[in-house]
């Protein structure tokens, strides 16, 4: 989970530790968000520069977003899609709620700047989103690709 949690412009060192869902980063950052089961997908959803912390329920298939600038926590129903991607799709400096569908192929969810909604098929049945693929999906069958630190 390397990102910028700080907003100095430089990514930060990070691991998520499931067992308790928090993030702990190397400036010193750690937070409890989520629960046991949840899968990270931190990035800008706020556009102030800083990565939010953000986590997909697989139990209920929502995103939870805790903004670092201090606003109220929230989430968003992600459309019965099970692998979050996380990313700004439309250019807006925030990250958009996407998901994609390795069943289908289709890519789906809300645009952070219009609030348009997305459906749109790439990729075929099997396939996995770049970015995710070596992380998200061991998560999501309940395997870690790496030790978490006890």
């Amino acid at each position: 989970m390397p990102a910028d949690y700080d907003g100095d412009g430089i990514s930060d060192l990070a691991v998520w530790r499931p067992s308790d869902a928090t993030c702990v980063t190397n400036n010193t950052y750690a937070i409890q968000w989520g629960m046991a089961g949840d899968v990270p997908v931190p990035d800008d959803y706020d556009g102030d520069g800083r990565t939010d912390l953000a986590v997909f329920r697989p139990a209920d298939l929502r995103r939870y977003v805790l903004p670092s600038n201090g606003g109220g926590s929230y989430f968003l129903s992600t459309n019965n899609i099970s692998i979050q991607v996380a990313g700004d799709y439309d250019g807006d400096s925030q990250a958009d709620f996407i998901g994609w569908s390795s069943s289908s192929g289709v890519w789906s969810g809300w645009l952070s700047g219009t609030g348009k909604q997305l459906s749109q098929e790439w990729g075929i049945p099997g396939d996995l989103p770049l970015g995710v693929g070596s992380i998200e999906e061991p998560l999501r069958r309940g395997r870690m690709p790496v030790e978490p630190i006890p």
